[in-house]
């Protein structure tokens, strides 16, 4: 049985970071192969410092394992890791591995600011990582932070492909999907298709949502293991992201911070994987 590789920190209240992928991946029929990078109390957000516990050792360790036992891992997906030191061990767990297909969500910002406890070393660390993707899935923020460009007020398909530009001219090869663009009363994606950029959108739902990227990447990887184009990923993933973002709208700005309501998004997506249909998602 081939695996796919889950490297990112594991927040252990609400459904945010490994919860949130774990779920997801295991709803496609996915089996996984967790990699905690880090133990949190609660994520970085809206919470105070949370208490963490590194997992350096240990992750050295169950690789070796993994080795030993000669565990195949097909896919890697690879979010917030929080920790520089750890960025080298995950490209050493990449390179033992050599999955086909790596996507890299640089979670490292939103809002026009790194979240709390990174500096632009950890953006220059991030960059090497994403050298070793096929598929990042910055947003507006993270786009910005990774090519050193500055976040205008209004986002247009100009900046993003001058932002494009650069990430290629850095080596960084990757399909890129940036996702949180707000476009007058839409907010989603971008992604390149057919040599042109496209805004692939969903209806815009006021105040902050935390963990959509979370959600979001292991949507993506899932529906590109089961043959699906990058562009049509997108847009099924999209409109599962619109079932989540509307049912947590409903929550208090303090509810929001255990990340998406995922139960009608898991419905949804368990149901048509059961049934085998995907045309109409």
């Amino acid at each position: 049985m081939e695996s796919t590789i889950i490297i990112e920190d594991f927040s252990a209240l609400g459904q945010i970071s490994m919860v949130a992928s774990l779920s997801i991946l295991q709803t496609f029929g996915c089996a996984t192969a967790a990699l905690p990078t880090s133990l949190l109390s609660t994520q970085t957000e809206g919470f105070g410092q949370p208490v963490q516990l590194a997992t350096s050792a240990w992750f050295k360790a169950t690789i070796s394992h993994w080795q030993d036992q000669n565990v195949k891992i097909s896919t890697a997906l690879i979010g917030y890791l929080g920790n520089q030191a750890i960025i080298s061990d995950v490209i050493d767990a990449l390179t033992k591995f050599r999955p086909s297909l790596v996507l890299v969500d640089p979670a490292m910002a939103d809002q026009g600011e790194l979240y709390p406890g990174l500096d632009f070393d950890y953006v220059d660390a991030i960059r090497q990582l994403c050298h070793k993707a096929d598929l990042i899935t910055p947003n507006v923020t993270e786009l910005a932070l990774l090519t050193d460009c500055e976040v205008p007020k209004w986002i247009d398909l100009a900046w993003v492909q001058n932002c494009l530009n650069k990430l290629e001219s850095m080596g960084i090869l990757a399909s890129v999907v940036v996702s949180g663009v707000r476009m007058a009363d839409q907010i989603g994606s971008v992604i390149a298709a057919n040599n042109q950029l496209e805004f692939i959108a969903s209806p815009y739902f006021s105040g902050h949502f935390y963990g959509t990227g979370d959600t979001f990447a292991p949507l993506l990887l899932g529906f590109l293991q089961r043959g699906v184009s990058l562009k049509e990923a997108v847009q099924k993933s999209t409109k599962l992201m619109e079932i989540a973002v509307e049912e947590t709208s409903h929550l208090t700005t303090d509810d929001r911070k255990y990340g998406l309501r995922l139960a009608k998004l898991l419905g949804k997506l368990s149901t048509e994987v059961a049934n085998g249909r995907q045309k109409d998602w």
